[in-house]
């Protein structure tokens, strides 16, 4: 049933804790609110109402002032102690108005006035309980990006610049391949890692489409370390843009790809070192692909996320066969400690086009699992157009 067909929908999500002394009136609205939340907690005095507190930490709490024991005021005040924002109604006579500054100066969230309203209470419960699970699922929200963030910033390498290209943010990756430390480079132009080798037009390409444009810019550079030494890396520049379209920092994620672009590099200078012995060219890369496919587990997956070729390594390590994996999704391939939808997020971000790297840990087919440290790399053809991935 929809929020707007059921008054009491955000209520009914909700631990709630009601205090009251007098027997009737308890009974009466505890009667009421029973099949309203999830949990209806109920103690005849202040004191008692405390202790429920420490035991069951309620979501909301409903109380009346002036009790035995332990008042409503004095209640209120040490919960408030242990938890300043929880969001208490109180329920006090047309003339306390004593006890009712003094509950407000606790900053209670609402008061009604006996006789008790039954509308006017379930109006103050549906806003209140409306606002508390806005605030459980902003809270939640916030826990999964900050989970997702820290995926992020320990497998990436990760910047932020202001809007004139000085650092203000690098993550310990970033560090790491350019060997200078965050006080060496916040405060400092980015160029100071580019490689004064690289070709100056593609920062005003980068800059065009980053600035003018405002959208994500990709592609690979060329850098150089704090010891002057060179390496590569597979980048995406996004502007970040506060709520009118204005351009407030950039922020860059990048993966490391020096091995591919040197092992790239050796095999073209291979080629034309040889290029006038086309056979011994052919047996030296033969050569090449037979160690790499013996050191290494490979998957080859089209542009349908297809299983369409798994070398001897792969179906020895996982102990599937042919007919089990060819033509089969790569999802197929359950991942550990994963539930579906974090697979398919994880999937999906291996699939971006753009070189992936991280840890993969998959069930065998007798369910047992193995872990591997892959590169997903995107194979293409002459018009830069992906035509496959290998996974590596």
């Amino acid at each position: 049933m929809s929020e707007n067909k059921d008054f009491f929908y955000n209520l009914k999500k909700l631990s709630l804790l009601y205090v009251e002394d007098d027997d009737n009136t308890r009974e009466e609205l505890e009667y009421f609110l029973q099949n309203k939340v999830e949990k209806l907690y109920v103690a005849k005095n202040g004191q008692e109402g405390l202790e429920f507190f420490k035991e069951y930490k309620p979501d909301l709490i409903i109380t009346d002032v002036q009790m035995p024991i332990m008042s409503g005021t004095k209640m209120i005040k040490l919960i408030k102690e242990i938890n300043p924002l929880i969001p208490i109604v109180i329920i006090t006579a047309f003339n306390d108005a004593e006890h009712l500054f003094e509950a407000i100066k606790l900053n209670v969230s609402n008061y009604l006035t006996k006789p008790l309203n039954l509308f006017a209470l379930s109006e103050v419960l549906s806003t209140i309980s409306k606002n508390i699970n806005l605030e459980k699922e902003n809270k939640e929200i916030y826990n999964s990006l900050k989970q997702y963030k820290d995926i992020v910033d320990e497998r990436s390498i990760i910047s932020k610049t202001d809007i004139n290209g000085i650092i203000t943010y690098i993550n310990e990756p970033f560090e790491k391949i350019s060997g200078y430390k965050k006080e060496e480079l916040l405060g400092k132009p980015h160029s100071i890692i580019t490689h004064p080798a690289i070709n100056k037009n593609i920062f005003k390409k980068m800059w065009k489409r980053i600035n003018i444009e405002k959208k994500s810019w990709q592609g690979r550079l060329r850098n150089i370390t704090k010891e002057g030494n060179e390496y590569f890396v597979d980048i995406i520049i996004k502007p970040i843009l506060d709520l009118d379209g204005n351009i407030i920092e950039y922020i860059s994620l990048s993966n490391d790809i020096t091995d591919l672009e040197t092992t790239k590099e050796y095999f073209k200078a291979q080629t034309q070192k040889s290029a006038f012995n086309l056979t011994e060219s052919i047996r030296i890369v033969n050569a090449y692909k037979e160690a790499i496919n013996e050191s290494n587990i490979i998957l080859r997956i089209n542009l349908d996320r297809k299983i369409i070729y798994a070398n001897d390594a792969f179906f020895k390590v996982s102990g599937y066969t042919k007919e089990d994996l060819i033509g089969k999704p790569y999802s197929f391939l359950k991942h550990y400690n994963l539930s579906e939808e974090e697979q398919a997020v994880k999937i999906d971000s291996m699939f971006t086009g753009s070189i992936w790297k991280g840890k993969v840990s998959n069930f065998k087919k007798n369910g047992e699992v193995f872990h591997c440290n892959v590169t997903m790399y995107p194979l293409k053809n002459n018009n830069e157009e992906i035509v496959e991935y290998m996974c590596i």
